[in-house]
């Protein structure tokens, strides 16, 4: 039986709290959008590899459905902001791939979205 079917049969037997964990389930069912960067990329990069994986996440970002909240703002000077905390948060990462399997594998898309949302503030 699929999930509608599911949902369809089970709205009028259900409780509202019995609606939210369902609705819950589903949205963790969804796939999740493809990382941007992660460890297995950032660490061995180098030099010109690293300045090329940070601008790529960061344009992945700027092109995600994460940031369609910005629409209305100019994805020009965010861009230009993370470029300009490119440093820190580089630092940032590094760290975080330092401590090997505890990082989670989309700890560096997290980190470089809250700096973005850190440029939006500003």
């Amino acid at each position: 039986m699929s999930k509608r079917h599911l949902i369809n049969l089970s709205l009028p037997c259900f409780s509202v709290a019995a609606h939210l964990a369902l609705a819950m389930v589903l949205i963790a069912a969804t796939p999740i959008a493809a990382m941007a960067i992660d460890c297995s990329t950032w660490s061995p990069a180098q030099g010109e590899q690293r300045d090329q994986a940070f601008a790529a996440a960061v344009d992945e970002l700027l092109s995600s459905e994460r940031a369609q909240q910005w629409t209305t703002l100019n994805t020009a000077l965010i861009k230009d902001c993370l470029l300009a905390s490119r440093g820190r948060i580089q630092i940032e990462w590094d760290g975080l791939c330092a401590k090997g399997m505890q990082t989670p594998m989309e700890a560096l898309d997290t980190k470089l979205y809250d700096y973005a949302r850190g440029c939006v503030r500003a």
